[in-house]
């Protein structure tokens, strides 16, 4: 049995018809007399109906396709510190007082897979990380301090990343505006660590000393989850906005002070439907 949807065409005039209109065929039931207005009328639905329906199937073949996009991620970077030893919580609680967010960004091609209302996410980023250790005294080692030692001192740790991304986003809507919340992991591969010390002395310049940071793991395994909105620009683009969250999950080293990076951000991506 069809679904009818019964449409009630009442005019001021001795004509009344009532017409029963099925996905499929179209019935008419008491049928007294049909005027040109009533004819103008039925075959606009007519039209409509078809069009809507070809705009569904139109749809629905563009449901499966695959695209390539160029993404930017501006994020506020921190880590965070876990004793593995509680009588090393004190160096914890100093350190939180000592350092601070530090601003990176992750940016790289990515390719998408659209499979109904699911998109996988994967691709090829470089990530910078890392966190400040904000401005302090310098505090020398010496029982009698250089008057020529510094005055000020603050350092900057900087990791470098190659992550892969691998997500899965849920679409939300079917007009060009779409809700699309996301989930995934993100594997990733150091490529370079730094320690970047800058001293502040009586007269007013700054050296800065910089180098690698030893005994660091070269591999980490981030999870991410992000809600963003994503605007179909036309049949060929679309483009994405998000807040994104990534924690780090793997330590930073096997010291008695675990490390995890982690950061929240924006990320902004425009993409080309090529398949």
């Amino acid at each position: 049995m069809n679904l009818f949807v019964i449409i009630n065409l009442l005019f001021v005039s001795t004509d009344t018809i009532i017409i029963l209109i099925s996905l499929k065929n179209i019935y008419v039931c008491d049928l007294f007399r049909i005027d040109m207005k009533t004819f103008i009328l039925f075959f606009s639905f007519f039209i409509f109906n078809s069009l809507i329906r070809a705009q569904e199937n139109k749809l629905e073949k563009r449901l499966h396709f695959t695209s390539i996009g160029i993404s930017f991620s501006a994020d506020n970077n921190e880590r965070f510190l876990k004793a593995i030893d509680p009588a090393y919580q004190f160096v914890i609680d100093d350190r939180d007082q000592k350092e601070i967010s530090r601003f990176g960004y992750s940016t790289g091609v990515t390719i998408d897979y659209t499979l109904g209302k699911l998109q996988f996410e994967t691709g090829v980023l470089y990530a910078s990380k890392g966190f400040n250790i904000k401005e302090s005294d310098y505090v020398s080692g010496s029982p009698n301090p250089n008057p020529n030692d510094p005055i000020k001192q603050r350092r900057v740790h900087s990791f470098t990343y190659i992550d892969i991304p691998i997500r899965i986003l849920y679409c939300i809507g079917r007009q060009n505006w779409k809700f699309i919340p996301g989930i995934g992991i993100i594997p990733g591969f150091m490529i370079k660590n730094q320690e970047k010390a800058f001293f502040t002395y009586t007269d007013g310049h700054e050296l800065k000393v910089k180098g690698p940071m030893p005994n660091y793991k070269k591999t980490n395994l981030s999870f991410t989850l992000s809600l963003g909105f994503q605007k179909q620009l036309n049949d060929k683009f679309y483009f994405r906005a998000e807040p994104i969250f990534r924690y780090g999950m793997l330590k930073l080293t096997d010291k008695f002070i675990a490390e995890y990076l982690w950061n929240i951000g924006l990320n902004f991506g425009c993409y080309y439907r090529i398949k």
